[in-house]
């Protein structure tokens, strides 16, 4: 159901905004509300301001905490698979010191800094060693460039023929200069060139007719083996200390990650608080706000309320703003989400979720139908309901298949399959004597029982999303609009198979047939004007009838997956059967089964959820459905590192 809203509306002093909210963000029934969409409010905004604050310090400060966990995080104990967050409430994050935070974050940025510059400098060093590899037996000091008369340089060249006849080149064109190799490696060959300041641009322009690289060495007064050996004593050194870093950040990650995360909640609850009273209109001693309670927790509003100096207005809600909270009993509850997947009902409109569940769940196990992938799913949602910490909305996605995993199992014990017809299989392949598994209905063997069966849910699903327009109708006062516009249809619907019974049935189906057409000839084109538009329109809407039947052979969808699901089982048993009952051929069964039961449960269940799914928002939600609402949103704090034990819900 759709919850009931009221509109509150609240004046109270400044000097208890911060308290005010933070015990408006634990009660989280309220969801605040814009003044600018609250035409009743103009007054108010002209006599008040909005005031906005800077929020950019405790953002600022929450991204050097994110920093600091994201750099200390991978250093820290690797938390053990479903290891569970450590449990706070939300008012035990607002009153958290944040200084221990503080200094564990400033301590992470300064070795990160560190370390940042150690690595850049070990990197230079690296480089340099690399560059001075090649120039070990040049014993001039790298610093010495030139002479009186003489200018000294360093360079390497591709010769794919070798150093002599560049060398004999350069000697014919420049002969005042000379290169001398230091170092080759196959046709790259190293060069320390001595050239007199008389031929030097003479020299430069016989050099780039080759193809050329000058060596860019450190200005070190020592040659390169001297300045090679020095660097390698201070990348030792700077490793050293780069190794000294990482050792200060592993230990700061042991003893204060769990402080930063602690602190990031703590101080990101704070900030939510914050932003929440961001904008609001206030004068000098006082602030002004609206919002939405649901009608069932407005005394819980007003507790909040009457423990601060404030005056406050309580209003039924109704208008199309009005946000939408979907309220539903503890076994349809879950299947909120899939409502809200689709979209947030209208504001006075219906809620169809306590509908749509239990024909979810029932197609679900129709389609997957295997008693065996069923009990997976069980255990599955067992296991995560009772051992890992969900949020609401996992819980519910949860308790969804654990519904949808007992009506498989269900399903599966009336087709007689379990992992499709493995126990027939491995009993008579490997045993020697052949167990056959009861089953109601042999889906091989009776398609045409499971095709009615589905055409009868289909048909009772869709007469029940009818049922659902017909009330809104009544609900608003258009009774005769339920009554032509559903009603007759219901009649002509009814009608038509009963024609196929014999005797008195299909006697019965006639006359129901006749006062339902006759009726929508009659009664659908109602709202035009003229004769012969209102006759044209009440007989072409006959023509809906195709619309319905379709919707009803859509129901077909039911038959193909559950038969789709068994077959394939059956296929990767009959597969891993065929070496035989040996060892080996026990091996190979037991391979294929796990591989092919695996693609097998993950292939259908898809399948099964999203044309379970079509069924609802197409053939039952186009009957009555009116989506647009927009959710409910309270206000609430949200955590990424703790758990917040109010999300422990019921469901």
């Amino acid at each position: 159901m759709i919850a009931a809203m009221q509109k509150l509306t609240v004046f109270a002093l400044k000097e208890d905004r911060e308290a005010l909210f933070r015990q408006l963000m634990l009660a989280r029934c309220l969801q605040l509300r814009d003044l600018e969409e609250d035409e009743a409010s103009g007054e108010i905004s002209r006599l008040a301001r909005r005031e906005t604050g800077s929020l950019y310090e405790s953002e600022q400060r929450l991204a050097r905490y994110g920093a600091a966990i994201s750099l200390l995080s991978p250093l820290g104990e690797k938390p053990k698979l479903f290891s569970p967050k450590p449990e706070r409430s939300l008012a035990e994050l607002f009153a958290h010191p944040l200084e221990e935070a503080d200094s564990a974050a400033a301590k992470a940025e300064e070795l990160n800094d560190q370390l940042i510059a150690r690595r850049q400098t070990a990197g230079y060093l690296q480089s340099y060693l690399t560059a001075l590899a090649p120039w070990q037996q040049d014993d001039l000091p790298l610093n010495c460039d030139s002479t009186a008369s003489c200018r000294i340089f360093r360079m390497s060249l591709t010769l794919p023929e070798g150093p002599e006849p560049f060398r004999q080149q350069l000697a014919d064109k420049v002969p005042l200069a000379e290169a001398q190799l230091v170092h080759r490696e196959g046709s790259l060959c190293f060069f320390t060139f001595f050239c007199h300041t008389s031929q030097l641009q003479a020299c430069y322009a016989f050099l780039r007719g080759w193809e050329n690289n000058p060596a860019h060495l450190p200005e070190e007064p020592l040659s390169a083996a001297g300045c090679r050996a020095a660097y390698e004593k201070k990348l030792s050194e700077e490793n050293a200390r780069l190794r000294q870093c990482e050792e200060a950040l592993a230990q700061l990650a042991a003893s204060s990650l769990g402080q930063l995360k602690l602190g990031y909640d703590a101080l990101w609850a704070r900030l939510q608080c914050a932003r929440a009273q961001n904008g609001l209109y206030g004068t000098e001693y006082a602030f002004f706000f609206t919002g939405f309670v649901p009608k069932d927790d407005g005394e819980k509003i007003r507790r909040v309320l009457e423990s601060f100096r404030c005056c406050y207005e309580l209003e039924d809600a109704d208008g199309e703003d009005t946000p939408v909270l979907l309220k539903n009993g503890r076994l349809s509850r879950p299947f909120d989400i899939l409502t809200e997947m689709y979209s947030t009902p209208a504001p006075g409109s219906l809620d169809p979720t306590p509908f749509m569940a239990p024909f979810f769940a029932l197609f679900f196990g129709m389609m997957f139908a295997d008693a065996g992938y069923g009990l997976i799913m069980l255990a599955a949602a067992l296991f995560a309901l009772k051992k890992l910490q969900l949020s609401a909305y996992l819980k519910k996605a949860c308790v969804i298949v654990l519904w949808c995993g007992a009506s498989t199992a269900v399903w599966g014990l009336i087709y007689g399959g379990f992992f499709g017809d493995v126990i027939t299989v491995v009993s008579r392949e490997f045993f020697g004597h052949e167990i056959v598994m009861p089953k109601l209905i042999d889906p091989l063997n009776e398609p045409i029982t499971i095709l009615v069966i589905s055409f009868a849910l289909g048909a009772l699903h869709i007469f029940l999303g009818m049922g659902l327009q017909a009330y809104l109708m009544i609900r608003r006062g258009h009774l005769l609009d339920a009554l032509f516009d559903v009603g007759l249809w219901y009649l002509l619907l009814i009608g038509l198979p009963m024609l196929l019974l014999p005797g008195l049935g299909g006697k019965i189906g006639l006359a129901l047939s006749l006062i339902g057409a006759i009726g929508l000839v009659l009664t659908q084109g109602r709202r035009e004007k003229g004769i012969l538009k209102k006759a044209g329109k009440g007989i072409l809407s006959l023509y809906n009838v195709t619309s319905y039947l379709s919707d009803v052979l859509s129901y077909s969808r039911i038959l193909a997956l559950g038969m789709a699901s068994g077959v394939i089982a059956n296929v990767v048993n009959l597969m891993g059967a065929l070496p035989g009952g040996n060892a080996v051929g026990f091996v190979v069964f037991l391979a294929v089964f796990l591989v092919g039961t695996a693609l097998n449960f993950f292939i259908n269940i898809l399948g099964s959820y999203v044309h379970s799914s079509r069924l609802q928002y197409v053939e039952f939600f186009g009957k009555f459905f009116e989506g647009g609402g927009s959710p409910f949103e309270p206000l609430a704090a949200r955590t990424k590192y703790t758990y917040l034990v109010h999300e422990k819900e019921d469901l």
